[in-house]
């Protein structure tokens, strides 16, 4: 899927951490229309990488995922 112009970079994530995790964390900022981990090899999850894409449907919805920027999330800043 294409990335939206309404995306944020998530970064130092836990690999831990799943796309419910992200998708509840980010609840407060309003529905996020898509959550991207990135693996290393396709179809290896034991390889995920520690970011991930989140998307959301307006630009009001990313300032506010932005404004979450250094709080805790699955034992991560």
């Amino acid at each position: 899927a294409k990335r939206s112009e309404h995306g944020v970079w998530i970064g130092n994530l836990s690999y831990a951490t799943d796309k419910k995790m992200l998708q509840a964390f980010f609840s407060s900022c309003g529905k996020p229309t898509r959550v991207h981990l990135p693996c290393s090899r396709p179809g290896t999850l034991t390889m995920q990488r520690r970011f991930a894409y989140v998307d959301f449907a307006t630009a009001d919805e990313v300032a506010s995922a932005i404004a979450l920027s250094e709080t805790m999330l699955d034992g991560r800043k």
